[in-house]
């Protein structure tokens, strides 16, 4: 890190612990939910759920649940339900979906072709999105949703990133038949609108947000209209959730220094995560996966040697 960035961290590191009073802070308990063991969680959902590599954790059970050995998560629903991928050899890739209230695991050659593909959302009604290497699949919206055991599957061949509970997709293209690369946003019944930037996460209400340069976000909708999320002061910041409540999770940190946890409300000041945990160990909080709208952050926690998945909850005021 450069000389000039430690001192724009360390002026704002002043300046943050100078004006907590003035910005809308909470306060977060870290729940250990692997120990003794470790793990890497990759999705949360809206009841505090977890899944990651080979398992889903049903937090208010304290319950694990094992998937498949090769078993990536990619996305976790209300229900519980996850979708995600399997490693199959070094480059093979297939969409699996392990639906809750079956405690049944299924393979999804059925819906994205006999080749490889990618499960990487599903919402509260099920509808699942994902990209297909099998050209014979039919890219999202065409003649209508594929079944699979009675579960509407919609595919969309554009690298999918998300479907929301209003079943409003974003995805990014390289380019499409006009030339446009960038961030697409689909709306039932109005279709699709180009986003001036890449798409990297939708929340219930539509609102996306959007990375538009090197450290710039911003947040649209379906019209298209720009809200540029302000930093101040400048910092090396990468989001990568947002949830209903318009609170964004993301890291902050320069190429020599490993990334920290950084939470910001939306149109509020943003700071560390780790100013705000209360815990007995003084954890270092690395990369966060996921923001719900309880206000619970999955996220990268380190102690010492131990690294793993910390699930943090906000402590009532």
């Amino acid at each position: 890190m450069s000389q000039s960035m430690r001192a724009c961290l360390r002026f704002f590191c002043v300046a943050l612990i100078a004006e907590l009073s003035a910005v809308a802070t909470t306060f977060y308990s870290v729940t250990d939910f692997c120990a003794p063991n470790t793990c890497r969680a990759t999705v949360l959902n809206e009841e505090g759920q977890i899944a990651g590599p080979g398992f889903v954790y049903y937090s208010d059970r304290k319950v694990f649940v094992p998937l498949g050995e090769n078993d990536i998560p990619l996305a976790i629903n209300s229900l519980g339900d996850v979708v995600g991928m399997t490693i199959r050899g070094t480059i093979n890739r297939s969409a699996f979906l392990y639906v809750s209230d079956l405690a049944a695991r299924y393979d999804l050659f059925a819906a994205f072709g006999a080749g490889a593909g990618i499960a990487s959302s599903i919402n509260d009604a099920r509808q699942i999105v994902g990209m297909s290497f099998d050209p014979d699949v039919p890219p999202y919206p065409g003649n209508g949703p594929l079944q699979f055991g009675g579960i509407p599957l919609r595919v969309f061949t554009q690298a999918p990133v998300k479907i929301n509970n209003a079943g409003q997709m974003i995805a990014n293209s390289a380019a499409d038949t006009s030339g446009f690369a960038g961030g697409l946003l689909f709306t039932p019944g109005r279709g699709l609108t180009h986003l001036p930037g890449l798409a990297v996460a939708i929340n219930n209400r539509g609102l996306v947000l959007l990375k538009t340069g090197f450290s710039q976000f911003a947040t649209t909708d379906a019209s298209g209209a720009l809200t540029p999320i302000p930093l101040d002061p400048p910092l090396p910041v990468d989001f990568i959730g947002i949830n209903d409540n318009g609170e964004l999770v993301g890291t902050v940190g320069g190429p020599d220094n490993p990334p920290l946890a950084f939470i910001q409300p939306l149109g509020l000041q943003g700071a560390p995560l780790g100013y705000f945990i209360r815990s007995d160990r003084a954890w270092n909080l690395g990369l966060p996966t996921a923001i719900n709208n309880r206000g619970e952050i999955l996220v990268e926690g380190t102690y010492g040697t131990r690294v793993t998945s910390l699930l943090l909850t906000p402590i009532a005021p």
